[in-house]
């Protein structure tokens, strides 16, 4: 659709564009609100740099450059007339940059330039429940920057906040802290833990900044992407193997991210990125036998959580990076049932079943893992 906007000759700029399900309104530089027929201003001179539509309350969250907040109301008729947007409360202290609202409950976060977020219930009277901040933990806004954008779980149980400066945190709906990527050292510092104070050397998660983050469709995982961090490459599977076992199922990167093991319906292969070099099963017997339904590295060693057909049983494999034949297969354990999930920690293998079993494997490695040697794996079993 290609539809010329009747302020297209006033040297405006537009912002932002919220619709509901019939009607498009559209924000501009110079603080109006614009629908396609007519437009409507909030008396405002700043600009327009955010906008927020809840269908479910009727309300729609006007943003703007000078830092206020403006609540307006919206008639049943929705979007389709202007005049029908009203403004009915300004929130806030004058100093917003960015703002949400919960999915399923009445609660706005809104966060400041001081690098608190605040949390408001929308209801009759309109009142601030609380503010957040990291200050409990020694760090000024100078250390985090201003809050960027804030965004809900889909249950509203909780919210992330991403800083202007670096990293991004996560709060309960109730004010918890419950998870922070900048190191907390509390207020008993002799001075403010600004991005600099590394004394241990660790990473620091995020440390550039945070681009842009999203839940997953539970709350379960949150999603954040480093700026200036991420690379992206396209790479081409092998039409041999694909063409055979498509669609890919599983993905895993080794530590460093310099090995891929790709899956598809059956069997496996490895793509050493410094090299762009795949490796392949040189049996396609051996490759049409794996069946996976799980996928990960342990240092140089690719485990692979196999489905015995014939069986209906379930394994994991632990091949060698540098060669994928039976004859290199370092070992084989057959687990009690199909795994819900699998993680690796250093020489440590979790494996967890239904009904919350959790097996614990410390593997064992002896002799080097080189083609010219003959290494041993072993493993010790750590059931809770």
């Amino acid at each position: 659709m290609n539809e010329e906007v009747p302020f297209s000759g006033k040297d405006l700029m537009m912002s932002n564009i919220i619709c509901d399900r019939k009607n498009l309104l559209v924000g501009l530089s110079n603080g109006s609100l614009y629908n396609v027929l007519e437009g409507h201003s909030l008396s405002r001179k700043s600009a327009i740099t955010y906008l927020e539509f809840s269908l479910p309350l009727r309300l729609l969250f006007v943003l703007f450059s000078d830092g206020h907040l403006v609540l307006c109301s919206i008639s049943k008729r929705g979007l389709k007339q202007a005049d029908s947007v009203k403004p009915e409360y300004r929130l806030g202290s004058g100093d917003a940059v960015c703002a949400s609202i919960s999915p399923d409950q009445q609660i706005l976060a809104v966060g400041t330039r001081r690098g608190v977020i605040e949390l408001y219930e929308i209801s009759e009277p309109i009142s601030l429940i609380r503010s957040v901040s990291l200050h409990d933990w020694g760090y000024l806004m100078d250390d985090t920057g201003a809050v960027s954008s804030i965004s809900w779980t889909p249950d509203s149980s909780a919210f992330a906040v991403r800083w202007k400066l670096r990293g991004l945190t996560v709060w309960s709906i109730s004010g918890c802290c419950l998870m922070s990527t900048i190191r907390q050292i509390g207020l008993n510092s002799v001075s403010s833990p600004g991005v600099k104070q590394n004394p241990d050397g660790n990473y620091e998660p995020l440390m550039s900044r945070t681009s842009v983050m999203q839940w997953d469709e539970y709350g379960c995982r949150l999603y954040a992407v480093e700026e200036d961090e991420l690379k992206l490459m396209h790479l081409n599977l092998p039409v041999s193997y694909i063409s055979q076992n498509w669609p890919v199922l599983h993905v895993a990167a080794s530590e460093g991210g310099i090995y891929l093991a790709v899956s598809g319906l059956h069997g496996l292969i490895l793509y050493d990125i410094r090299l762009n070099r795949w490796s392949f099963f040189g049996d396609v017997t051996q490759e049409q036998k794996i069946q996976f339904t799980g996928l990960l590295w342990m240092g140089k060693i690719a485990v692979i959580c196999n489905n015995i057909d014939t069986s209906d049983m379930y394994e994991l494999l632990f091949y060698p990076r540098y060669h994928l034949d039976q004859s290199s297969l370092l070992y084989q354990k057959p687990l009690l049932a199909k795994p819900l999930v699998m993680d690796v920690y250093n020489a440590y293998l979790l494996v967890t079943y239904h009904l919350f079993d959790v097996h614990i494997f410390h593997v064992k490695l002896s002799g080097d893992l080189t083609p010219s040697s003959t290494p041993i794996l072993q493993y010790e079993s750590y059931p809770s």
